[in-house]
């Protein structure tokens, strides 16, 4: 391989990559609202758990749906043409680690949020 080429080929990771982020970013919500809503609906069905509690257990539901998302993300079409057909990539060459890693860290700014404006206000 080329200099030239191997450079392209990172250059379209790192591209591929922030389309990752980007499509993460407008489908997938992880407001603090939506998580307002979910520890509501925990503390309710738990019998008042501590807070520590509803954290785990809504950082672990959102974990599972930001690991669904590179399944998510290769059944758009759209995307995926993108991906393949410009870029010449397939899915498993974006580093959803890095894709990912902003939206991990807002979720769980909200999640801290939304669990503290629960306790708040019980």
């Amino acid at each position: 391989m080329l200099k030239t080429d191997k450079r392209y080929e990172e250059l379209a990771i790192n591209v591929a990559t922030h389309m990752a982020s980007n499509w993460s970013n407008q489908n997938i919500d992880a407001e603090e609202d939506t998580l307002l809503l979910m520890a509501r609906l925990m503390y309710m069905a738990l019998e008042m758990p501590k807070t520590a509690v509803i954290v785990d257990a809504l950082t672990q539901v959102t974990d599972e749906a930001l690991a669904e998302i590179p399944e998510m993300v290769a059944s758009d079409s759209d995307f995926m043409e993108v991906l393949v057909d410009e870029l010449g990539l397939a899915i498993s060459d974006i580093d959803f680690e890095k894709a990912l890693s902003y939206k991990r860290k807002e979720t769980t700014a909200n999640i801290r949020s939304a669990v503290i404006k629960l306790y708040k206000n019980v």
